[in-house]
């Protein structure tokens, strides 16, 4: 019979008993990885309505929890790459589980690569506003430009671009 090593080799699963064990640690590392996330995401309001000598408590404490996030989604990682089965599923489990108690309803169901679009949509963006289209006759559109706005809202941008700038851009990549 074939054993698996979780995370360490002294960490053998040769037993049916340490089998479940380690499956039934693995969901309860997955569920606590979402708690992270929300705790993460409570912190970064609370930072944003903070006084300046209480931004940088926060600022620390949102970088602490952002390392035990990306340790917890790394030994999620190994316990996945133990290619079992069983241990694919916990880890599936665990972040669902977590998801259903930290998250569901409350955290954004976009594209998670745009989520930050989202808390600060009225908010100017440095980093994307020397992207966005300018037309002087309206205003701009807060999600024009951005993969969520081009997406999700019907706008025919491509890049971000808008008609005579999608021309000159397609003519450049020739």
């Amino acid at each position: 019979s074939s054993c698996i090593n979780l995370f360490y080799a002294n960490w053998t699963l040769n037993s049916r008993l340490k089998f479940v064990v380690g499956m039934m640690g693995v969901v309860a590392l997955g569920i606590a990885t979402e708690g992270i996330s929300r705790i993460r995401h409570d912190l970064s309001n609370k930072a944003r309505a903070s006084s300046p000598e209480d931004h940088f408590k926060y600022t620390m404490l949102q970088t602490g929890l952002h390392g035990l996030h990306a340790v917890a989604g790394y030994l999620l990682m190994l316990a996945a790459m133990t290619f079992s089965c069983e241990m694919l599923l916990s880890v599936v489990a665990g972040l669902m589980i977590g998801y259903y108690r930290f998250g569901a309803g409350f955290l954004s169901a976009s594209n998670p690569c745009c989520a930050f679009l989202e808390d600060d949509s009225d908010a100017p963006n440095p980093a994307i506003e020397p992207l966005l289209p300018r037309d002087e006759a309206s205003p701009v559109d807060s999600q024009a430009g951005s993969c969520c706005g081009n997406i999700n809202s019907g706008n025919p941008t491509v890049g971000g671009l808008v008609g005579d700038e999608e021309a000159a851009a397609n003519e450049n990549a020739s």
